[in-house]
Formats: C-alpha cells, sequence, structure tokens
C-alpha cells in the first residue's frame, strides 16, 4: 500500500492541521493528540512529506514544518534570532569578567525601535536612568545589591553608568524581541510586524527558537548573576537560565507584604527572579531588603564556586 493512500483523508487532514497549528513536525504530538501507534505515526509523517507539509527528515532524523505553512514574517524570525536582538545595551560580559544581566520579559515601546537590533551597543540614554519606574527601579534595586543605600541610587548610576554603552559590568536583555506594552497587546501592528496571527502563537515561536538562543548568549558570556524581572514568566526564565522548570527554585518572601522572590545558584551562577520592576511598583524599603538579599546570596555562590 502506498503512502499517498494509507490513510484517509480525513486523518490527513486532522495530522496536517495539528502540525500546522503547533509549528512543529512532532510525531509524538500526532501520536498522543490522533492516538496512534509510533510506527503507525512515522508512515503518516511520511505522508505529510508527500503532501507538502513537512519537510524530509535531515541527517538527524529530524523534519521541519514546510516553508508554505510556516507562521511569522522571515524577515522578523531572522533578526529576532540576531545576536542580542530586542535588548537594550550595556556590557554582556565574558568569562573572566562576568556581568549582571538584568532581563524583563519584553522590550517597551518606548525603549527601543519597533524592530529587533542585531548590536549589544544600543545606547540606554543616562536620563532614563532617572526617569520612568521601571529604569529608575532598576537603579535602584542594582544599587543596593552594590552596597549602596537606595537614596544613593543616583550617585551609583552616575559612578558605574550601568547599560550604557562603554560601560562594563552591566546588561539589560528580554526573553521576547517584540516591543509591547501590555504583555496582552497584540493588535495589528504587531501581527504585521511579526506575521503571527496572534501573541499565543508569536510565544510559541519564540519558546522553540527564540529562548533557545537567549541560553546560548548566557552560556557564552557566563553572568555571575541574572536578575529576572517578571514572575508571570518564571517557568520561561528558569529554562533559559537554569535549564529547569521553576519547580526547583527557592522561594523567599520580602517586604510587609511578602512578595516573593525565587533563586537558584548553578555552576557559579545565581539566578533571581523577582516581581516586575514596574508593575506592582516595589518601594525603596522593599528595594533595599531585596537587593541586599540578593547581595548576600551572590557572595554566597562566589564563596560556593571558589571552593
Amino acid at each position: 500500500m502506498s503512502v499517498q493512500h494509507a490513510f484517509s483523508p480525513e486523518t490527513v487532514g486532522a495530522a496536517s492541521s495539528l502540525v500546522i497549528q503547533h509549528q512543529t513536525a512532532s510525531i509524538s504530538l500526532l501520536q498522543r493528540r490522533l492516538k496512534l501507534g509510533f510506527g503507525t505515526t512515522q508512515r503518516l509523517m511520511a505522508r505529510l512529506e508527500a503532501e507538502g507539509i513537512v519537510t524530509a527528515s535531515d541527517a538527524f532524523g529530524a523534519r521541519y514544518i514546510a516553508l508554505a505553512h510556516t507562521e511569522g514574517n522571515p524577515e522578523f524570525k531572522q533578526a529576532a534570532l540576531q545576536k542580542f536582538a530586542g535588548c537594550e545595551g550595556g556590557d554582556p560580559g565574558e568569562p573572566g569578567r562576568p556581568s549582571v544581566w538584568l532581563f524583563g520579559i519584553q522590550p517597551s515601546k518606548s525603549g527601543v525601535s519597533e524592530e529587533p537590533s542585531g548590536s549589544a551597543a544600543t545606547s540606554y540614554a543616562s536620563d532614563l536612568q532617572k526617569t520612568g519606574t521601571y529604569n529608575r527601579n532598576a537603579s535602584t534595586l542594582l544599587a543596593a545589591i552594590h552596597g549602596y543605600q537606595v537614596e544613593d541610587y543616583l550617585a551609583f548610576a552616575k559612578k558605574h553608568q550601568p547599560f550604557l554603552e562603554g560601560s562594563r559590568g552591566f546588561f539589560k536583555g528580554n526573553l521576547f524581541p517584540f516591543p509591547c506594552e501590555t504583555l496582552k497587546e497584540w493588535e495589528v501592528v504587531e501581527q504585521q510586524a511579526t506575521g503571527f496571527a496572534s501573541k499565543h502563537r508569536y510565544l510559541r515561536w519564540c519558546r522553540s527558537h527564540r529562548l533557545p538562543v537567549v541560553q546560548a548568549w548566557a552560556d557564552m558570556h557566563r553572568p555571575d548573576l541574572v536578575i529576572c524581572a517578571g514572575l508571570s514568566h518564571l517557568d520561561d526564565f528558569a529554562q533559559v537560565f537554569l535549564a529547569q522548570r521553576s519547580a526547583g527554585l527557592t522561594r523567599h518572601d520580602y517586604g510587609r507584604h511578602k512578595k516573593a522572590l525565587f533563586h537558584r545558584t548553578l555552576n557559579g551562577r545565581l539566578v533571581v527572579a523577582m516581581e516586575h520592576l514596574s508593575g506592582a511598583c516595589p518601594s525603596d524599603q522593599e528595594l533595599q531588603e531585596v537587593g541586599e538579599y540578593i547581595a548576600r546570596l551572590r557572595q554566597h555562590a562566589a564563596q560556593q564556586a571558589s571552593s
């Protein structure tokens, strides 16, 4: 029985819809959703290849969605995977001279250009360290981590100039590259620029293609401290910077309202995740407390790495 006639049109149609909807040529996906055995699913995947839905297997046995059925503008996807695309400047550091990385979920429209940048040298204007809730709180938190009182954050910013082109020791980036003002925002402008009809589909593509690239950046530059801002994407942060789910992180409550901070040290890298720095607007007292706590964790991580 030939590949072309081994399955009913209904089965082929259902399989095609699944792989196109999920943008992955996954045998396990078809097995689970269509309740087929492994061998049958392999033959069905060969049928999808014959139909032009998926590619032939590569040298490693992997298949991909055929170009005609992939979502997303090719130009956007290429730009989104360039080094430090969607990041906002600073010094990523290098082995032997690590930097502190501050990572958010996505750029703000007011913070970067509409298109992802392929350069880490994007200027981070010094006045942004003084204005804007996120930037002001970021500088305040970093000041507390480095032994300053929060009211002296401008003195810290003037001395260290975090995220400015040419300064050392601090890097500001984002998990996802396209700028949006809110986590749910996805209107016509975003759809046209990225080629993704919904934010769900855009995030799914990023998790499959963009986040492994961000993980590779971290593995290459080896920051000793990564501050992740935004607990709604805790699992994404944990996967990128610790290669694990967030269930393995330790929780620490701080402040009068017992806000949550999650942390873990792995191979000399301290990763902490906390609320977004502009969302619930942490107070100066909370930033002082959490900054001093992170400083102690960092010192302990350094002692462990050197022992």
